[in-house]
């Protein structure tokens, strides 16, 4: 069997078995800044993917102390702390995006809630993106609104009565 169809068999079973729903924004355009409020105005794009792998995460924990208290051996650190950086890895199939959409760095991803950005990408030579993705901390999530059908659709036809 060819080792491309192969490849292609095992990313569709890994999507129905592990998929989730993932939104993937890009930046399009940033507008020049605002001279009154001095913001930057910057338009993104969401994809929604109905189905994106998403391998489990892996949590590394990091130490952190000042340098005066390194050198302190033998006593209990009195100062410091721990921050732990939420890492996962995303599994995307090409042909899941739409024609001519391309994972770059300053791709971010959003799932469980949260908001990530892209770390690392390993673009698999057309067929899939194998994207590390890093959680962004303390970042608000954009406002955006994707409404129910029932909140788009418009009533056209109208309706006369006379009440006698």
């Amino acid at each position: 069997m060819n080792q491309r169809v192969f490849v292609r068999r095992l990313i569709y079973d890994l999507k129905r078995r592990y998929g989730q729903s993932v939104g993937v924004y890009q930046n399009v355009a940033a507008a020049p800044v605002d001279t009154t409020t001095g913001q930057r105005t910057t338009t993104r794009v969401k994809y929604q993917l109905r189905r994106a792998v998403v391998i489990p995460k892996q949590l590394n924990v990091v130490q952190l102390f000042t340098q005066p208290f390194n050198h302190a051996a033998g006593r209990q650190f009195a100062f410091g702390g721990f921050f732990a950086k939420e890492l996962h890895t995303l599994l995307i199939d090409g042909r899941d995006l739409p024609p001519g959409v391309v994972i770059t760095p300053e791709t971010e991803f959003d799932f469980n809630g949260k908001r990530y950005e892209a770390n690392n990408i390993e673009d698999l030579a057309g067929i899939a993106y194998l994207v590390l993705v890093k959680r962004c901390e303390g970042t608000p999530r954009d406002a955006v609104f994707d409404p129910p059908l029932f909140d788009s659709l418009r009533f056209t036809q109208t309706a006369d009565a006379q009440i006698i």
